[in-house]
This record gives structure tokens, C-alpha cells and sequence, in this order.
């Protein structure tokens, strides 16, 4: 409703669907039992506990000045980054990369729609997402990136 009235559209870009989740959920539970996956089950379970509780010690997981950093991407990388290179061939669509590429292609034809348009572009995903977009979005001769601080001060 807020569209109709403040002058903005909401452009669908996410490239999940619901059966990719299935099977996504459906290979992660046969690795997960797989007797000669054991140790990269291992690994990608450890890599987790890390990430969590680096999140929990500096108490700060769901601040968004704190989501809106380089050390928050950094500790979540770390079970993506196991996560992605266990996994990403093999759950195809749904792996890490996979689904970034997915979602990021969907990004690009709406920011090539807007293109040389002057207009603000907010992207929302899943906090894990934005270190991989931010790096793609940097690629980009054609936008500027805003940091979030001074809009999350705003609503202080």
C-alpha cells in the first residue's frame, strides 16, 4: 500500500523458489547422513559454531550498525565459506554462489532498468547476502553505494 502513496515501486528479485528449498533441505539431510561425508559434515557444522559464537560473544548479531559492517560479513563468511566450497556443485541451484548469481542477475536487470535514472535503489535480503552483493555492486561504474549509518541514525 505505501507504493500507491510515497511514489515508489517494489521490484521482485530474489531467485529462490520454493521446490529449489526442497531439494535444497533434501541433499544437505542425504550429505549430512552420508557415512563418507562425515568429515565435511564435520566441518561445516564447526565452521557454524564458530560463526555463532563469534556473533553471540560480541553481543551485537542483530544491531544494524553492526550488520552493516566488514566484520559482520566476515564472521558470517566463515560458515558460508565452508559451506560454499563443500557444497555449492552439488546443491546446484541452491548452493551459496549458485543462489547469489540467481538473486544478483534479478539485482542487475532491475539496476539496468534504472539506469542513469538519478534514483535511490534499496536492496533487501538476508544480511548474509551483503558481502556477496557489495562485491558485485562494487564492480559497478554506475552507482553509488550509500552506507547505512546516517539512515539508521535517522530513526534513532
Amino acid at each position: 500500500p505505501l507504493s500507491k502513496t510515497m511514489n515508489f515501486e517494489i521490484i521482485p528479485t530474489a531467485g529462490w523458489t520454493r521446490p529449489m528449498a526442497m531439494e535444497r533441505q533434501q541433499k544437505l539431510r542425504a550429505i549430512s547422513k552420508d557415512s563418507t561425508r562425515t568429515e565435511d559434515w564435520q566441518q561445516y557444522m564447526n565452521a557454524g559454531k564458530i560463526t555463532d559464537s563469534l556473533r553471540t560473544a560480541i553481543g551485537k548479531e542483530y544491531d544494524p550498525y553492526f550488520i552493516h559492517t566488514n566484520r559482520y560479513d566476515s564472521i558470517y563468511n566463515i560458515s558460508l565459506d565452508v559451506y560454499n566450497k563443500l557444497f555449492n556443485v552439488e546443491l546446484g541451484l541452491g548452493g551459496w554462489d549458485n543462489i547469489n548469481i540467481a538473486h544478483y542477475w534479478n539485482i542487475e536487470k532491475a539496476l539496468e532498468k534504472h539506469r542513469h535514472q538519478n534514483k535511490r535503489i534499496l536492496i533487501t535480503y538476508g544480511a548474509g547476502h551483503k558481502g556477496w552483493f557489495l562485491k558485485e555492486l562494487r564492480k559497478r561504474d554506475d552507482i553509488e553505494l550509500l552506507e547505512m549509518k546516517p539512515f539508521l541514525d535517522k530513526i534513532q
